[in-house]
Protein backbone atom coordinates (compact mmCIF):
# COMPACT_ATOMS: atom_id res chain seq x y z
CA UNK A 1 0.00 0.00 0.00
CA UNK A 2 1.51 3.21 -1.11
CA UNK A 3 -0.40 6.25 0.84
CA UNK A 4 -0.28 9.65 1.24
CA UNK A 5 -3.03 12.28 2.78
CA UNK A 6 -5.48 11.45 -0.63
CA UNK A 7 -5.46 7.71 0.62
CA UNK A 8 -3.95 4.53 -1.16
CA UNK A 9 -1.99 4.70 -4.51
CA UNK A 10 -0.94 2.25 -6.72
CA UNK A 11 2.36 3.66 -7.78
CA UNK A 12 5.37 6.85 -6.44
CA UNK A 13 3.12 9.79 -7.85
CA UNK A 14 5.02 12.07 -10.20
CA UNK A 15 5.25 14.53 -7.92
CA UNK A 16 7.41 12.29 -5.54
CA UNK A 17 10.92 14.21 -4.94
CA UNK A 18 13.28 12.35 -7.59
CA UNK A 19 15.64 11.04 -5.48
CA UNK A 20 12.82 9.11 -3.89
CA UNK A 21 11.75 8.14 -7.31
CA UNK A 22 15.30 6.37 -7.79
CA UNK A 23 15.26 5.09 -4.95
CA UNK A 24 12.32 3.06 -5.66
CA UNK A 25 13.65 2.47 -9.20
CA UNK A 26 16.27 0.88 -7.89
CA UNK A 27 14.66 -1.13 -5.29
CA UNK A 28 12.63 -2.43 -8.26
CA UNK A 29 15.58 -3.63 -10.04
CA UNK A 30 16.91 -4.85 -7.17
CA UNK A 31 14.10 -8.03 -8.10
CA UNK A 32 16.03 -11.23 -8.41
CA UNK A 33 13.19 -12.31 -10.59
CA UNK A 34 9.50 -11.52 -11.49
CA UNK A 35 7.12 -11.44 -8.55
CA UNK A 36 10.08 -11.54 -5.90
CA UNK A 37 11.02 -8.75 -3.35
CA UNK A 38 14.41 -8.64 -2.98
CA UNK A 39 16.52 -9.30 0.02
CA UNK A 40 18.88 -7.33 1.98
CA UNK A 41 21.53 -9.01 0.44
CA UNK A 42 20.72 -7.64 -3.09
CA UNK A 43 21.27 -3.66 -1.50
CA UNK A 44 24.41 -2.37 -2.75
CA UNK A 45 25.18 0.60 -0.21
CA UNK A 46 27.11 2.47 -3.04
CA UNK A 47 24.90 2.26 -5.37
CA UNK A 48 23.41 5.38 -3.84
CA UNK A 49 26.00 6.47 -2.00
CA UNK A 50 24.21 10.15 -1.68
CA UNK A 51 21.49 8.84 -0.20
CA UNK A 52 22.97 6.54 2.59
CA UNK A 53 22.63 9.28 5.28
CA UNK A 54 18.86 8.98 4.67
CA UNK A 55 18.45 5.12 4.59
CA UNK A 56 17.21 3.40 7.54
CA UNK A 57 16.51 -0.36 7.76
CA UNK A 58 14.06 -2.10 9.78
CA UNK A 59 13.76 -5.62 11.05
CA UNK A 60 10.52 -7.06 10.78
CA UNK A 61 10.19 -9.89 14.13
CA UNK A 62 7.78 -12.15 14.95
CA UNK A 63 3.32 -12.48 14.40
CA UNK A 64 2.02 -10.51 15.05
CA UNK A 65 4.98 -8.04 14.03
CA UNK A 66 7.39 -5.92 15.93
CA UNK A 67 9.61 -2.92 13.97
CA UNK A 68 13.38 -2.74 15.12
CA UNK A 69 15.71 -0.83 14.37
CA UNK A 70 18.44 -1.80 12.30
CA UNK A 71 20.40 1.02 10.80
CA UNK A 72 19.47 4.74 11.16
CA UNK A 73 21.53 6.66 8.77
CA UNK A 74 23.16 9.71 9.99
CA UNK A 75 21.31 12.67 8.77
CA UNK A 76 18.39 10.60 10.78
CA UNK A 77 20.02 9.49 13.77
CA UNK A 78 19.67 12.46 15.89
CA UNK A 79 17.61 13.44 18.41
CA UNK A 80 15.39 11.30 19.50
CA UNK A 81 16.16 8.76 16.84
CA UNK A 82 20.36 8.84 18.58
CA UNK A 83 20.99 5.64 19.47
CA UNK A 84 18.13 3.71 18.53
CA UNK A 85 19.60 1.32 16.35
CA UNK A 86 19.51 -2.54 18.12
CA UNK A 87 15.64 -1.39 19.71
CA UNK A 88 12.19 -1.98 18.76
CA UNK A 89 10.03 1.12 17.78
CA UNK A 90 7.95 0.65 20.56
CA UNK A 91 10.57 1.44 23.16
CA UNK A 92 11.83 4.24 21.35
CA UNK A 93 8.42 5.37 20.92
CA UNK A 94 6.02 5.02 23.33
CA UNK A 95 2.85 6.04 21.62
CA UNK A 96 3.76 3.79 18.21
CA UNK A 97 0.91 1.80 19.02
CA UNK A 98 -1.25 4.50 18.51
CA UNK A 99 0.95 6.45 15.29
CA UNK A 100 -1.33 6.80 12.81
CA UNK A 101 1.20 5.57 10.01
CA UNK A 102 1.20 2.11 12.04
CA UNK A 103 -0.84 0.68 9.10
CA UNK A 104 1.83 1.32 6.74
CA UNK A 105 4.33 -0.79 8.47
CA UNK A 106 1.68 -3.38 8.89
CA UNK A 107 1.56 -3.34 5.19
CA UNK A 108 5.00 -3.26 4.31
CA UNK A 109 5.46 -6.29 6.18
CA UNK A 110 2.85 -7.96 3.94
CA UNK A 111 5.04 -7.11 0.95
CA UNK A 112 3.41 -3.75 0.08
CA UNK A 113 5.34 -0.03 -0.24
CA UNK A 114 4.58 2.87 1.37
CA UNK A 115 5.18 6.65 0.88
CA UNK A 116 4.47 9.50 2.20
CA UNK A 117 5.00 13.55 2.44
CA UNK A 118 3.65 15.46 5.11
CA UNK A 119 4.66 16.13 8.99
CA UNK A 120 6.50 13.42 10.83
CA UNK A 121 3.68 10.98 12.02
CA UNK A 122 6.05 10.30 15.69
CA UNK A 123 5.08 12.91 18.34
CA UNK A 124 8.89 13.08 19.30
CA UNK A 125 10.24 14.18 16.08
CA UNK A 126 9.89 18.05 16.51
CA UNK A 127 12.90 18.67 15.34
CA UNK A 128 11.62 18.01 11.83
CA UNK A 129 8.70 20.10 10.54
CA UNK A 130 8.42 18.27 6.54
CA UNK A 131 9.02 15.00 5.57
CA UNK A 132 8.71 12.83 2.38
CA UNK A 133 9.60 8.98 3.02
CA UNK A 134 9.18 5.53 0.91
CA UNK A 135 9.11 2.00 2.80
CA UNK A 136 10.10 -0.62 0.52
CA UNK A 137 9.72 -4.55 2.05
CA UNK A 138 12.88 -6.86 1.73
CA UNK A 139 12.36 -10.43 2.02
CA UNK A 140 15.23 -13.10 2.26
CA UNK A 141 13.20 -15.69 0.42
CA UNK A 142 11.60 -13.65 -1.85
CA UNK A 143 7.89 -13.86 -0.81
CA UNK A 144 7.82 -12.87 2.97
CA UNK A 145 8.89 -9.16 4.01
CA UNK A 146 11.58 -10.07 6.89
CA UNK A 147 13.26 -6.40 6.72
CA UNK A 148 12.15 -2.72 5.47
CA UNK A 149 14.00 -0.31 3.28
CA UNK A 150 13.21 2.97 3.94
CA UNK A 151 14.67 6.26 2.45
CA UNK A 152 13.62 9.76 4.54
CA UNK A 153 14.07 13.01 3.20
CA UNK A 154 13.84 15.91 5.99
CA UNK A 155 12.15 18.91 3.92
CA UNK A 156 12.09 21.10 6.38
CA UNK A 157 13.80 21.47 9.89
CA UNK A 158 11.98 23.37 13.74
CA UNK A 159 13.81 26.40 14.38
CA UNK A 160 16.29 25.48 17.47
CA UNK A 161 14.75 26.67 20.48
CA UNK A 162 15.85 29.25 22.20
CA UNK A 163 17.57 28.02 25.87
CA UNK A 164 15.78 30.16 28.11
Amino acid sequence: MIGDENGPLDHVPAYADPRVRAFHDYWKRMAPGPGLLPARRHFDPTAMPELMPNIWLVDIVGAPPRFRYRLIGTALDTGPLAGATGRFMDEVSPDFAMNPTLPDYHAVAKGTISWRRGAPAFSFMEVWRAIERIMLPLAEDGKTPDMMLNLTLVLERAPPRLGF
